[in-house]
């Protein structure tokens, strides 16, 4: 597959037949020579698909962070929610992830807490980290690390770009998730994982809309940020230009679906975390 014969409509959202896939992983394996592995022994999640491994020492990870067990109920947890609710993107993190490690918080995790710690592998990025105290928090972790290796597949780094985005690294934006500016690229890798996450959200809400919109407001305030200052600066290639207007179509159906919820839960009362972890 070469990138003039590409879709580039079809490859932002997952799609249920699984096209975004494909590209990304033959992308992959012909512009950086990355091939994800082939299927592990056990132990393993995702329907055999997933090696649970400790994390890759060489790897720095947060300090906050510790190894955790192989196994954990979250886990299974977060992966029966992705299946539930989010089945293409079930199946495409058993494409696009190889090998899952689970970390723990040093401190351990009080009762209330929400979220999670998460990173991936940055060359090839088929490994990542998450913590589990939190089973949805866990799932939010799975769908964003994927995104990112998505983007990278797709030729997106943090920090530079192959194809999609043309800003030289040099240029830096606002991000309402750092305090400091950051190069575009980094900006459009953080919106693209805040949709995966921002999906996921309203998907679970018919399931536990209480834990669904507990910070379903922050992540469509990031969304709208992110996505003004993108669409202020961005500057795109071919690619880019069929690209990024499906983007925008998902964010903003995102948008309206959360907001929606959101004014509905003002008629009620939502639960109230105790403790947060972003």
């Amino acid at each position: 597959m070469t990138p003039d014969v590409v879709d580039w409509t079809r490859v932002c959202e997952p799609q249920p037949d699984g096209y975004d896939t494909r590209v990304a992983l033959a992308l992959a394996a012909r512009d950086l020579h990355w091939q994800r592995p082939p299927p592990p022994a056990p132990p393993y999640a995702f329907d055999g698909r997933v090696a649970l491994r400790a994390w890759r020492p060489d790897i720095p990870v947060n300090p906050r962070l510790g190894p955790g067990p192989l196994e954990h109920p979250n886990l299974r947890r977060a992966e029966a929610c992705l299946k539930s609710v989010w089945p293409a993107v079930h199946r495409q993190f058993a494409e696009l992830v190889a090998e899952l490690a689970l970390m723990e918080l040093r401190e351990p995790a009080g009762d209330g807490l929400i979220g999670s710690y998460s990173s991936h592998a940055p060359a090839p990025p088929f490994a990542i980290y998450t913590t589990c105290f939190d089973a949805f928090g866990t799932a939010e972790s799975l769908v964003h690390e994927m995104a990112h290796i998505k983007l990278r597949c797709l030729g997106v780094q943090v920090e530079s770009s192959t194809r999609l985005i043309a800003n030289p690294p040099s240029e830096l934006y606002r991000s309402p998730l750092r305090s400091y500016p950051r190069p575009m690229t980094a900006v459009v890798h953080a919106f693209y994982s805040w949709l995966h996450i921002t999906e996921l959200d309203v998907r679970w809400a018919d399931i536990d809309p209480g834990r669904a919109r507990m910070r379903l407001a922050r992540n469509c305030d990031w969304i709208e940020s992110m996505g003004h200052e993108i669409l202020t600066h961005v500057r795109i290639d071919d690619a880019g230009r069929q690209f990024l207007p499906p983007l925008f179509a998902w964010a903003g159906r995102l948008l309206s679906r959360g907001r929606t919820l959101l004014r509905a839960a003002d008629t009620g009362s939502a639960p109230t975390p105790t403790a947060e972890v972003a």
